[in-house]
């Protein structure tokens, strides 16, 4: 029920916008709709997992992933975003749906419905509220620390500001992850801080970051991160690491991520590729909300991750991407080959 209510709020919008596309001012000059599509053919090989015989094998999969997004301008202080997006309303850090089940239909969910507060007094400030889109820099798009796909839920504060050739910027969350009825909320806390900087040829980006749960004694993460990009002749380039260490954890709190990226699609015909090494402690983050590709998701896993990508025509992309990685690498362990192959085709309109 609420997922058609959801869709008959966009109709109406949309409706309302084409019906007054002729006035000054209108609600079609105010409203942008947009959205993507994925499909995925996935192929996993998990030494620690056995079929029926007790072997090793290897499970492949195909997925969809599509997105509706709406954003409308209220007014010059005031946007709303607003989207729609497959998934599983029990996973926060995933909008794929496997193609199972005996054609079964397959579920549409809120992903995003906030409001984003911008007053002309106080320039370069951003209150957001709502169900937003991550609040918080990752070099790269890491997801050493948070899963690319997590909408988290609450209030953020973001700024910032120009420095003559820098830009400083800082973020901060007050972020509900449990609402509890008769006992004290879990919440999100976290702020972070850096600057990007144009030195020369280079582009930088240097920050950090604090980020602790109320009534969950077990994390107070502390990140620090670096991307610099460059030209290579006139190939784009870019560098980047993140690391984070978790204070409340006496042993395996620690991760790190570092790689290298080379060109960029924009035009048909062009390319992108991207690596990186990435170690995520077992008591180093929330396992919850990291990445869910690498290591099958959570921590305690190590390894490499290669992924190429192709512009094949106007806004649609093919991609490829291998996981080689080491899952139960804490001390004592039963570590275990993990591999992963993604084979995507993906557009957006």
């Amino acid at each position: 029920m609420r997922t058609y209510l959801a869709c008959a709020v966009v109709g109406i919008l949309v409706v309302a916008g084409m019906a007054r596309a002729g006035e000054e001012g209108s609600w079609s000059d105010k409203l942008k709709l947009s959205g993507d599509f994925r499909y995925r053919l996935e192929t996993i090989a998990d030494d620690s997992k056995l079929n029926d015989e007790g072997d090793t094998y290897t499970r492949m999969r195909h997925r969809i992933r599509t997105r509706l997004y709406l954003d409308a301008m209220v007014s010059d202080a005031v946007s709303f975003g607003f989207s729609l997006a497959t998934g599983d309303a029990t996973d926060p850090v995933s909008t794929n749906q496997t193609l199972d089940g005996g054609f079964t239909k397959k579920a549409i969910l809120l992903d995003l419905a906030y409001s984003d507060l911008h007053p002309a007094t106080l320039k370069g400030v951003n209150l957001v509220l709502g169900k937003m889109k991550n609040p918080f820099v990752a070099p790269a798009k890491s997801e050493l620390i948070w899963d690319g796909d997590l909408t988290p839920e609450g209030l953020a504060l973001k700024f910032g500001s120009p420095m003559g050739a820098a830009k400083l910027f800082a973020n901060a969350g007050y972020l509900w992850v449990d609402e509890v009825g008769a006992d004290s909320d879990v919440m999100l806390i976290g702020g972070q801080g850096g600057v990007a900087a144009k030195l020369g040829a280079m582009d930088l980006t240097v920050g950090a970051g604090y980020f602790t749960y109320t009534e969950i004694e077990m994390y107070n993460m502390l990140e620090v991160m670096a991307e610099v990009g460059m030209k290579l002749g006139e190939m784009p380039a870019t560098i980047f690491a993140d690391y984070v260490s978790n204070g409340e954890a006496e042993d395996d709190n620690t991760g790190m991520l570092f790689g290298f990226g080379l060109g960029k699609k924009k035009n048909p015909g062009s390319w992108d590729l991207k690596y990186f090494y990435q170690e995520l402690q077992a008591n180093a983050v929330n396992g919850d909300l990291c990445g869910s590709d690498f290591g099958g998701g959570g921590t305690d896993a190590n390894g490499h991750v290669i992924s190429a990508g192709l512009r094949v025509m106007k806004d649609a992309d093919l991609g490829l991407t291998y996981f080689l990685n080491k899952t139960g690498i804490a001390e004592g362990g039963d570590e275990t080959d993990y591999g992963r192959m993604q084979l995507d085709f993906a557009f957006k309109f």
